[in-house]
């Protein structure tokens, strides 16, 4: 075997021997170092039209046991029922079975389904200018009976 090939060898030998070394000691510090707490932040921006990505990051919540808090930041004017309710129940098992408290930030508009999956916040936090409230659907319709009385209007079946 010719000296370059003795070499080669040896240097390759030599580095993947560093290489692994290296890895194990990363690893074997990264165990020794202390975790840290950490609170969690979800964005619920816009219409709630469904729950899925929300649900995922609150699956996560749950499951990493580092995050000992979650910040539910609500900036929705609501949506769909369904998804909000979803949303809602899976705030409360945060909460109630997982011990993380939950604290509710809302931005310009938490109304609706904006304000429903804040409900289960141990804490709600507003500003003054915040618009909040209306949880549930409003029909409106508009009477006119009146009116088509008076001019004439007639409904016939």
């Amino acid at each position: 075997m010719g000296f370059i090939k003795k070499l080669f060898c040896w240097v390759s030998g030599i580095f993947l021997v560093t290489f692994v070394g290296l890895m194990g000691l990363g690893l074997w510090l990264k165990s020794k170092l202390p975790t840290t707490d950490k609170v969690a932040l979800i964005r619920v921006e816009g219409v709630i039209t469904t729950a899925d990505e929300i649900l995922r990051r609150l699956k996560k919540v749950e499951e990493d046991k580092t995050i000992k808090a979650l910040v539910l930041r609500v900036n929705s004017p609501g949506g769909a029922v369904g998804s909000a309710q979803e949303i809602y129940r899976e705030l409360i098992r945060i909460r109630d079975e997982y011990k993380k408290p939950v604290v509710v930030s809302m931005g310009n508009v938490a109304a609706s389904g904006g304000l429903y999956i804040s409900l289960p916040a141990n804490v709600i936090l507003a500003e003054g200018g915040t618009i909040t409230g209306s949880i549930g659907v409003i029909l409106q319709k508009l009477e006119v009976k009146k009116l088509a009385d008076k001019i004439g209007i007639e409904v016939e079946i």
